[in-house]
């Protein structure tokens, strides 16, 4: 009952900030953001944009299928290995945690921008995640692999969106969809 009222309590101060700001404003956005937000911090390799959008973008199809598959299929697992059904709800957390961490440190390190052989290290953890999925499974392993799981799911986003966003072509709404 807890998680459900934070998550209520934090939606109704979202709306009372939102319409308040709605009242002030109306429609305009009133935001001045960081120079460092809008400051260009990494050459952008225009040459090979489209090849790291697809790349990307097709990456993030199958890792989205891992991360689904580990929502949705663990409760079930968890069931069937013998653990008490309770706990999938917090094993799946870690997977969502997992994925704030990972937007997180993606966003600060710039390190994989434009650097493929960095970027496939960070990818490395599909493969590893998908062969975890056939070991003997204990509460270790499925809290290990919903923590993997999320990070298969945010590193190929983050990759897809920021290639996505830095094209030169009006392709951003393409990626926001």
């Amino acid at each position: 009952q807890l998680i459900f009222i934070f998550g209520f309590v934090l939606n109704l101060l979202s709306s009372f900030y939102i319409f308040k700001d709605l009242k002030k404003r109306g429609e305009k956005i009133a935001f001045q953001p960081k120079k460092i937000l809008y400051s260009e911090l990494v050459h952008i390799d225009y040459n090979n944009i489209k090849l790291f959008r697809l790349l990307y973008r097709t990456t993030l199809f199958f890792s989205g299928l891992i991360y689904t598959a580990i929502l949705s299929l663990f409760p079930k697992l968890i069931n069937v290995s013998g653990f008490p059904l309770k706990i999938s709800g917090f094993v799946i957390v870690f997977a969502n945690i997992s994925v704030f961490i990972t937007f997180l440190m993606m966003g600060r390190l710039k390190i994989w921008v434009n650097n493929p052989k960095i970027s496939l290290l960070f990818l490395l953890v599909l493969p590893l995640t998908s062969l975890l999925m056939f070991t003997k499974m204990n509460l270790f392993m499925f809290a290990l692999i919903s923590f993997l799981g999320g990070m298969c799911y945010a590193i190929p986003y983050t990759f897809a969106i920021y290639y996505g966003l830095t094209t030169q072509e009006n392709d951003q709404g393409k990626q926001g969809g």
